[in-house]
């Protein structure tokens, strides 16, 4: 098959005037810009990002909770009981919700919640107080009900909002969460768990076999 040089010499050029007229259009649009210590940042070591209804950033480092509205950062501390060593390795992270607000957590299960009234984060829920043992909190969610779920290191537990902590999915490392319709899909060392939620009951089925899932994406 014979080759025209001519027609593939214009459909190359053809390419390279639509790229450049994307560029030109894109150029200015985005900025990337590094925040760190020297803009008030209160750790370079980011665990993660969310973005409240007022477009304010909210990022949590590992001493703590940063707020960036564009132009400036704040921190903000968490106080509780802690043992030195929980502080040495602590890891916290963020979640939204726009029933629940702000709520900020660290792996051995304390939970706080933003309140705007006071421009501060206050003890919302200690999970140490309903679980003996070790905890590891990995992922918080609150589906439309607004009943709480925690996904630890020894199972799912979820917390209606005036009911009592009980657990779900026993011996399972829960890794994420994510919400999809009336399902809760879980991410576990061992698979993947649809729940279906409802006021009476909750049902659970295995639909990945025996692969770790770390995260979920809707």
């Amino acid at each position: 098959m014979k080759i025209n040089l001519k027609y593939i010499l214009l459909v190359i050029s053809f390419v390279l005037s639509i790229s450049a007229l994307y560029a030109e259009s894109f150029d200015g649009m985005f900025s990337v810009r590094h925040i760190g210590r020297t803009d008030g940042l209160s750790s370079e070591r980011v665990f993660s990002i969310v973005e409240d209804n007022d477009n304010v950033m909210w990022i949590s480092t590992r001493t703590g909770v940063d707020r960036y509205n564009g132009r400036t950062v704040k921190n903000y501390s968490l106080s509780a009981n802690y043992y030195y060593g929980d502080l040495a390795g602590r890891i916290i992270r963020l979640y939204f919700d726009n029933k629940l607000g702000l709520l900020a957590y660290d792996h051995t299960g304390r939970i706080y919640k933003y309140q705007p009234n006071t421009d501060s984060f206050e003890l919302y829920l200690f999970l140490g107080e309903y679980i003996e043992g070790e905890i590891i909190l990995n992922k918080i969610f609150s589906d439309e009900n607004g009943t709480l779920w925690f996904g630890l290191s020894r199972g799912l537990y979820s917390k209606k909002s005036d009911g009592a902590l009980c657990c779900v999915l026993e011996d399972n490392y829960i890794n994420d969460i994510a919400c999809l319709c009336d399902s809760l899909f879980v991410g576990t060392s061992n698979g993947v768990f649809r729940l279906s939620c409802r006021e009476d009951s909750v049902s659970n089925q295995l639909v990945e076999d025996k692969k770790c899932t770390n995260s979920l994406f809707r």
